[in-house]
């Protein structure tokens, strides 16, 4: 079986959930550009930014005020996008986010933690990303694990290098940075050794 004909196979399965990520980054800068208001402006807290955007001062934030918030914040975001971001919030899905379900996710130690340390806070997000990408080859065309490992390891070593892990992504997308394939490297080489044995690949699918 040729490898490149399952990846053309499974495209727009890649591009549902690449879009499905991309969705994830913007609600994730919305989320992080609130923080960093609220950490630089001393006198802006959560329960002043809540208060501001509830406009008809019912306590409670419908969709329509959540729109108005994020588009000051990101002009081109879509609706689709918006409502990825309002179920977010709104945790107990009734439509409304209270005061608690604002608070709680701006407040979420992940977020807080990416501004800390100076990092792509969707580091990990880019690497599971990739990682499905693999996922999806075997389930869409019944492949097993073992014959997509034959076909990445091509000089037979049995151990997947650097440079044939980053072929086999960017033939699937090009758009993938070196860096985030690096990292998503990183994952899978459990051991850390440089090269991923087959063992450890082959654990990717045990679930």
């Amino acid at each position: 079986m040729d490898i490149s004909n399952c990846i053309e196979d499974t495209k727009p399965t890649f591009h549902r959930l690449k879009s499905s990520v991309d969705m994830e980054k913007k609600a994730r800068q919305i989320i992080m550009h609130l923080q960093k208001r609220i950490r630089d402006e001393k006198v802006l807290t959560i329960d002043k930014l809540y208060m501001y955007v509830d406009l008809n001062g019912d306590k409670e934030l419908e969709i329509e005020e959540f729109k108005i918030l994020c588009r000051k914040i990101k002009k081109d975001i879509t609706d689709d996008e918006i409502e990825y971001i309002f179920e977010m919030f709104d945790r107990d899905q009734n439509r409304k986010i209270t005061k608690e379900e604002f608070t709680k996710l701006i407040m979420e130690t992940d977020f807080i933690a990416s501004f800390e340390g100076y990092q792509d806070p969707f580091i990990d997000v880019k690497a599971s990303y990739i990682i499905k990408q693999m996922l999806i080859i075997v389930e869409s065309k019944d492949m097993k694990p073992e014959d997509l490992f034959a076909k990445v390891d091509t000089d037979n070593s049995q151990s997947i290098e650097k440079g044939e892990f980053e072929n086999l992504i960017l033939s699937i997308d090009p758009t993938v940075s070196n860096k985030d394939i690096e990292y998503a490297y990183t994952k899978v080489d459990i051991k850390g050794t440089g090269h991923i044995k087959k063992e450890d690949f082959l654990k990717l699918f045990q679930y």
